[in-house]
């Protein structure tokens, strides 16, 4: 779902292992010496970093994963239009934001963020 920055992932992860106090195997005082729980500790900052992202700003990349978020969600799409979805005859209509144009789920251009999630 969401596409990440490599390098910020990778400077993040770098972070983490620095921050560890200890290492966990060899019990070292300085993760830095130890390459295994240096590359433990960056694969878990990776695993932490992607995932909270993932929840806190969501991307969806299909027609199907538009359709799914409840009404009342906004995303941004390409284009940088801020859209509010609303039901209307059994079709997604989504609503420019600051314009009377409305547009159908397959018109939004995706990848699209999700900015706010609806309540369900």
């Amino acid at each position: 779902m969401t596409t990440l920055d490599p390098e910020g992932l990778e400077r993040a992860a770098e972070e983490v292992a620095d921050e560890m106090p200890s290492c966990a195997v060899c019990e070292d005082r300085d993760t830095r010496r130890c390459q295994y729980c240096r590359r433990e500790a960056e694969r878990y900052a990776r695993a932490a970093v992607t995932a909270y992202l993932e929840h806190v700003n969501p991307v969806v990349t299909t027609m199907e994963e538009l359709d799914a978020l409840p009404v009342g969600s906004v995303v941004m799409d390409l284009h940088g239009a801020l859209t509010a979805g609303t039901a209307h005859n059994g079709r997604r209509l989504w609503d420019y934001t600051g314009n009377d144009v409305g547009a159908w789920s397959e018109d939004i251009a995706l990848p699209a963020t999700v900015i706010h999630r609806g309540k369900p």
